[in-house]
C-alpha cells in the first residue's frame, strides 16, 4: 500500500472511532489529525487524489467531526445562558463580584 493510502486510512480510522465515542477529546483528535495531514503533504500524492473514495471518506468524516464539535459548543453555550438567566445563579453571582472571587452559597 502506498504511503499516502496508509496515512489516509489512519486518518479515517481515527476520525471514525472518535465519531463513535460518547466522550471525545476533540483537541487531541484534531491535533493527531493535523499531524497525519502534515505527513500526507510530505508524501508523493497522485494527481486526482480528491476523487479517490478513501479521500472523500476522509472529508466526510472530518466534516462530521467539525459538526459534532459545533453542536457540543452550542449545547454548552445554551447551558451557560440558562445559568446566567437565573437571578440566583452562582455563575452570575461569581461573575458580578467586583472584589474578585469569594466563597458563594451554591443553589443546587
Amino acid at each position: 500500500m502506498n504511503d499516502y493510502k496508509k496515512i489516509i486510512t489512519q486518518i479515517n480510522v481515527l476520525l471514525t472511532s472518535s465519531l463513535q465515542q460518547e466522550n471525545v477529546e476533540y483537541e487531541e483528535v484534531l491535533n493527531e489529525t493535523n499531524v497525519l495531514l502534515e505527513r500526507l503533504k510530505q508524501t508523493d500524492i497522485p494527481a486526482g487524489l480528491a476523487s479517490f473514495p478513501e479521500y472523500q471518506q476522509l472529508q466526510r468524516n472530518y466534516e462530521q467531526l467539525i459538526t459534532q464539535i459545533k453542536n457540543e459548543k452550542q449545547a454548552v453555550m445554551k447551558h451557560i445562558q440558562k445559568l446566567n438567566q437565573s437571578q440566583r445563579s452562582t455563575v452570575m453571582t461569581y461573575l458580578q463580584q467586583e472584589e474578585g472571587p469569594s466563597l458563594i452559597d451554591m443553589d443546587l
